[in-house]
């Protein structure tokens, strides 16, 4: 269906957007889910080989895979940007992959950022002791 000029053709897509809303939204769900996983997958290639993995433990499902900043500082990081998730994953490819990032799984990520350390790492403490705050 040819359209005289630009603004026939904005008029009729959000027309049939409108129209077809329940289609649309599904529609466009299905193509950011692709999207995304796609920019994550190349990042993490980038970083962490092929087949992605951690660096620490060695998982292999990209599921469970993440970036870490190698120094800390990861949340400073992100909200100086203003970006998470997928946005950051773009920041990585837009910036031409700088240095000081690694592939670790959520679980060693989580336990660098809060314990300093991983357990999956050799010669740490593999027993936490817990300080009682109760007198």
């Amino acid at each position: 269906m040819p359209f005289k000029n630009i603004e026939d053709k904005l008029r009729w897509n959000k027309q049939w957007r409108e129209k077809n809303a329940a289609h649309f939204k599904q529609y466009m769900k299905q193509y950011n889910r692709k999207r995304d996983a796609r920019i994550k997958l190349t990042v993490m290639l980038h970083y962490g080989g092929s087949p992605p993995r951690c660096a620490c433990c060695g998982e292999e499902h990209i599921e469970f895979l993440t970036i870490d900043h190698i120094n800390g500082r990861g949340n400073t990081h992100k909200k100086r940007l203003g970006l998470t998730g997928r946005g950051f994953y773009e920041w990585l490819i837009k910036n031409k992959f700088p240095t000081g990032f690694r592939v670790l799984c959520y679980n060693c990520n989580l336990s660098v950022g809060h314990l300093g350390y991983c357990p999956h790492e050799r010669g740490k403490p593999k027993e936490l002791t817990f300080i009682s705050t109760v007198s």
